[in-house]
């Protein structure tokens, strides 16, 4: 735009709006004026959002006038109604703002605030700390700062939402003692942390947004994440989430949960891919081409979602030999073949007939070792390495999660299935004597094997 070029009070209605991120549908706010007809189409809006805030009036006889020229005193009341108050230099500050404040400068605190209106952070306050102790924010917080800013909110109150809207860069929001936001909204890259938190915190996350592949990163307890922004890359650094939605905007995008991350109920409506989520304890799956390393504690496929393969959750199989068909045992008495042509009706013993199919139950190969912790172990972890134990073994009392789905997998000693897989307890661990009401499941003629590890 021409800084030179003379603007309509309609179009300096528009950029306001925008410029300060106004939002809400005022359109009937804009019928008072008599003049409402000769209001252009793409202004309605903006026009009826500032007459409904109160930052403009109109002119004599109940006219907006919206092509008439802004006079240079129009502008400047228009934007002081807008902005409010402005702090452009380094320092604390206490205040009562009955409006909007704007924050412009680098290095500034704002201590036992209370401001009865919208709060904006900008550009100005470029890399360095904003603190906000003590403040109250009745309006909406607007983050729209183009730098790597840091946020640092304590003992703070912000009521309605926090709008993460830099323009590059990402922006790091640290919520500690009392803090109690809104819900965020987030559409650029953003480190969200909860840390020493003593009250609500975060309430809700919403990742949206057009824009491709922005990194956010989440440390704390939230209530209600959504996201709906397309390619992003989502990190859960530690904590819980009650409530994951992935919307189908967000098709191409990849979740990362680390270390103990719990995730309590998770939909996923979109392709997508999880790593790390050996800690989900629900899963609505509504989506095809959804990858996840790590099986839920509970599954649903709801209307729309396909099958997972759990990668971390699948016995290691040695590489299929070509002269064996999938689902043939051979007999360990028998004497291999080595020099066999690989051909898919040969076998070891016998040559199936096509026409008849197979004549042995098609069963599936275990031989995994499993780790048991009564102490540090736990029943919803996979149980293949001594960082990953079960609390139970198949069959004991009490047993729930990963293991009563690997008692239900495997029948009693009365089924078909071959069992080979092994079991290593801890040693000098005390075992309640519950615990040993015990239906050890073996399956098929091979045995288990049972031992101990310091």
């Amino acid at each position: 735009m021409n800084p030179e070029v003379v603007i309509s009070r309609q179009e300096a209605a528009v950029i306001l709006t925008r410029a300060f991120t106004l939002t809400g549908e005022y359109i009937d706010a804009a019928l008072k004026y008599s003049d409402i007809t000769q209001i252009a189409e793409w202004a309605v809006s903006a026009v009826g959002t500032m007459t409904k805030m109160g930052y403009v009036t109109g002119r004599p006889g109940n006219l907006f006038a919206p092509k008439a020229q802004l006079s240079r005193a129009e502008a400047v009341k228009m934007i002081d109604n807008v902005m409010g108050e402005l702090v452009n230099t380094s320092g604390t500050y206490t205040k009562a703002v009955n409006g909007n404040l704007v924050v412009s400068s680098p290095g500034v605190t704002l201590k036992d605030t209370y401001i009865d209106g919208d709060l904006y952070l900008t550009e100005g306050i470029g890399k360095d700390a904003i603190e906000l102790n003590g403040v109250t924010v009745t309006g909406r917080t607007i983050i729209a700062s183009g730098a790597d800013s840091n946020i640092s909110l304590l003992d703070t109150l912000l009521e309605q939402d926090v709008l993460v809207l830099n323009e590059e860069g990402s922006i790091a929001i640290t919520a500690k003692g009392t803090t109690e936001t809104g819900s965020v909204i987030v559409c650029q890259n953003a480190v969200i942390t909860e840390k020493n938190l003593t009250g609500v915190g975060f309430k809700k996350i919403h990742i949206t947004g057009t824009l491709n592949g922005k990194e956010i990163v989440l440390a704390g307890d939230f209530d209600d994440v959504m996201l709906e922004s397309p390619e992003a890359l989502v990190t859960l650094e530690s904590g819980t989430v009650n409530r994951l939605d992935i919307r189908k905007e967000a098709s191409g995008s990849s979740l990362f949960a680390k270390g103990n991350t719990v995730i309590t109920n998770l939909f996923t409506y979109a392709e997508v891919e999880i790593t790390g989520g050996n800690k989900i304890k629900n899963a609505v799956i509504a989506s095809g081409g959804v990858s996840m390393d790590q099986k839920p504690q509970s599954v649903t496929i709801a209307e729309g979602g396909e099958a997972i393969a759990w990668d971390s959750s699948t016995p290691v199989q040695p590489d299929p030999k070509p002269t064996s068909k999938p689902g043939l045992t051979p007999n360990p008495t028998s004497k291999p073949k080595p020099t066999a042509t690989p051909t898919p009706i040969q076998g070891p013993t016998a040559t199936p007939t096509p026409t008849n199919g197979p004549t042995v139950t098609p069963t599936p190969i275990y031989s995994s070792t499993y780790y048991i912790d009564y102490e540090n172990g736990d029943d919803a972890n996979d149980g293949l390495s001594k960082g990953t134990p079960w609390k139970h073994a198949p069959g004991m009392h009490g047993a729930t999660g990963n293991v009563s789905e690997y008692e239900s997998s495997h029948p009693n000693s009365q089924g078909t299935k071959p069992a080979g897989d092994s079991f290593i307890f801890k040693g000098g661990v005390t075992w309640p004597n519950d615990c040993f009401v015990w239906a050890w499941i073996f399956g098929g003629g091979t045995g288990w094997t049972v031992g101990t590890d310091a």
